[in-house]
C-alpha cells in the first residue's frame, strides 16, 4: 500500500466485497527499510486470512509457525524496538491513515489482526476486529493523533486493544471511545507458558488486558465509554489454562488472567464511563496501574478514574502469593508490593 490510495468494497456493506490473504499480509512495508505512506483510506470491504492457514497450538508446536499481521501499517524496526524509548522513534513515517467500517478477520492465525506503528493522524473506526492471532485485536505504537472509535474487538489472541509503546502526546492525543472488547487472553498465554517451559525458566502469569496499556511511555490517553466483557457471562474459564492443565498435568492452572482496563505505564490519562463485567474464575482484576520497566522506566499518573460501572465476578483470584499484595477499591486493583507504583 503506498501513498494517496484508497480502496473500497462495492457496498457500504463490507461483507459484500472480500479480499483473502494466503501468504503475508496486507501492508505498507516492503521488507527493504522504513516507507513513507500518507493519505491512505480503506474501507467497506473485508480483509481476512484463509482460515487454512497454520495456526499455532503450543499443545501441538513447539514453533510460532506463522508471525505476521493481517493489516499492518507502518513497522518499528527493530534496533529501535530493542533500544531505550526515545522521543525520536517518534519521528512518523505513516501519516492520515483511515480504516473504517471494515471487517478484519485474522481467523486466528498469525500476529494482531491490525498493527499500526510509527504514525500520525489515525482514525479506526466502526470496524470489526476478529480473530486475532497470538497477539491482539488492535496494536499500536509510537502513534500520535490516534483515535479508535465504535469498533468491535472479538476473540483477540491477547489484548482486545493495546497501546503497545511510546503512543500519545499532549498535542496529539489517543483517543479509544465507545468500543466493545468481547473476549481476549485466548491463546497468548498457553504460548507464553509453552516458551517459558521450554526455556526452563519458571512461567509467569499472563494479565494484558481487554483495553491495555502495555507502556512503556503512553501519554495523553482518553479512555471513554468502553464496554469490556466476556460473550459467555456464565463462569467462563479461560481455555489455555486448561490447555496448560492438560499438557502439563497442572492443577487447577491460573497462569492466564483476565484483567478488564490496564494501565501499564500511563500518564495523563482519563478512564471515563467505561463498562467492565468478568464474570470467571479467572478473573484478576478490573483495572490496574502499574509501572512499567521495559528498557526504560514509566510509573503511572495523573490518572482519573471516574464514571465506572464495574461488576464483580462471582469469582476472585485465590493464590495467597498474589493476594497478599493486593487490596481491592471500587473494583480497581493496586499493587502494595514494592516492585509496583501505582496512584
Amino acid at each position: 500500500m503506498k501513498s494517496n490510495v484508497t480502496l473500497v468494497g462495492a457496498t457500504a456493506n463490507p461483507a459484500d466485497s472480500k479480499i483473502t490473504l494466503n501468504n503475508g499480509p496486507m501492508t505498507t512495508e516492503t521488507g527493504k527499510g522504513i516507507t513513507t505512506v500518507n493519505n491512505l483510506q480503506l474501507r467497506n470491504f473485508t480483509l481476512q486470512y484463509n482460515p487454512d492457514m497454520p495456526k499455532y497450538d503450543f499443545q501441538k508446536h513447539n514453533v510460532y509457525v506463522y508471525q505476521s499481521n493481517l493489516l499492518e501499517i507502518g513497522a518499528v524496526p527493530k534496533a529501535e524496538a530493542t533500544a531505550n524509548y526515545h522521543a525520536v522513534y517518534k519521528k512518523p513515517t505513516k501519516n492520515n491513515i483511515q480504516v473504517q467500517n471494515m471487517i478484519l478477520n485474522a481467523n486466528q492465525v498469525g500476529s494482531a489482526a491490525l498493527s499500526i506503528a510509527k504514525a500520525t493522524n489515525v482514525n479506526i473506526s466502526n470496524n470489526q476486529i476478529l480473530n486475532s492471532g497470538l497477539q491482539s485485536g488492535i496494536t499500536a505504537s509510537y502513534t500520535d493523533g490516534l483515535r479508535i472509535d465504535g469498533n468491535i474487538v472479538k476473540n483477540s489472541g491477547r489484548s482486545g486493544i493495546s497501546l503497545y509503546q511510546g503512543n500519545g502526546s499532549a498535542k496529539a492525543p489517543v483517543y479509544i471511545r465507545n468500543n466493545k472488547v468481547i473476549d481476549w487472553m485466548e491463546r497468548f498465554g498457553g504460548y507464553h507458558y509453552n516458551a517459558a517451559k521450554a526455556a526452563k525458566i519458571a512461567p509467569d502469569m499472563m494479565l494484558d488486558g481487554g483495553i491495555d496499556s502495555y507502556g512503556p511511555a503512553n501519554n495523553y490517553v482518553y479512555i471513554t465509554g468502553n464496554n469490556v466483557s466476556l460473550q459467555k457471562e456464565n463462569n467462563k474459564r479461560i481455555t489455555d489454562n486448561q490447555k496448560i492443565e492438560q499438557k502439563w498435568g497442572v492443577k487447577n492452572a491460573r497462569y492466564v488472567g483476565y484483567t478488564g482496563i490496564r494501565g501499564s505505564g500511563i500518564a495523563h490519562a482519563v478512564y471515563q464511563n467505561d463498562i467492565v463485567t468478568i464474570n470467571s474464575p479467572d478473573a484478576i482484576s478490573f483495572m490496574t496501574f502499574n509501572l512499567r520497566l521495559r528498557n526504560t522506566y514509566t510509573a503511572p499518573k495523573y490518572i482519573l478514574v471516574e464514571k465506572k460501572q464495574i461488576y464483580r465476578p462471582k469469582y476472585q483470584f485465590s493464590d495467597s502469593n498474589f493476594r497478599r499484595s493486593e487490596r481491592w477499591q471500587f473494583g480497581i486493583r493496586h499493587y502494595d508490593s514494592p516492585k509496583y507504583v501505582h496512584d
